[in-house]
C-alpha cells in the first residue's frame, strides 16, 4: 500500500475514533496497538475496549448503499450462506444491547 493510500486509512480511522470519542465513548485505532505487540486483529478501531470496528473508506465505492438508505433508517444486507449485516446512517439513535452493555450513539 502506498504511503497516499495509507494516510487515507489513518484519516478515515481517526474520523471515527474522534467521532466516537465526542459521544463520550471510548475509542482507538489499533494500528499502533498491534505494531507494538506484531499481530494483526483486522479490526481498525477499539470501542470501549470490547467492539471491534472495521473503517472502510472508498471514493465512490458504496454509492449504492447510501441509494438504499436515502429512504431508510436502516440497511440489512445478506450474502448466501453468510451472517445479516446492517447499516445505518450515523444521523439515527440506535440502541444495541450485548452482554449486558448497552451503547447508545446518539447523533
Amino acid at each position: 500500500m502506498g504511503k497516499k493510500s495509507r494516510n487515507k486509512v489513518a484519516a478515515a480511522e481517526r474520523e471515527v475514533v474522534n467521532l466516537l470519542k465526542q459521544h463520550g465513548h471510548k475509542a482507538q485505532r489499533t494500528a499502533p496497538l498491534q505494531a507494538a505487540e506484531g499481530t494483526k486483529s483486522g479490526a481498525d478501531v477499539l470501542l470501549d475496549d470490547t467492539y471491534h470496528i472495521e473503517v472502510k473508506r472508498r471514493k465512490d465505492g458504496f454509492s449504492l448503499l447510501h441509494e438504499c438508505l436515502e429512504n431508510a433508517d436502516f440497511l440489512f444486507l445478506r450474502t448466501d450462506r453468510k451472517n445479516i449485516l446492517w447499516q445505518c446512517l450515523w444521523r439515527c439513535s440506535w440502541n444495541c444491547t450485548q452482554q449486558q452493555r448497552r451503547i447508545r450513539l446518539i447523533a
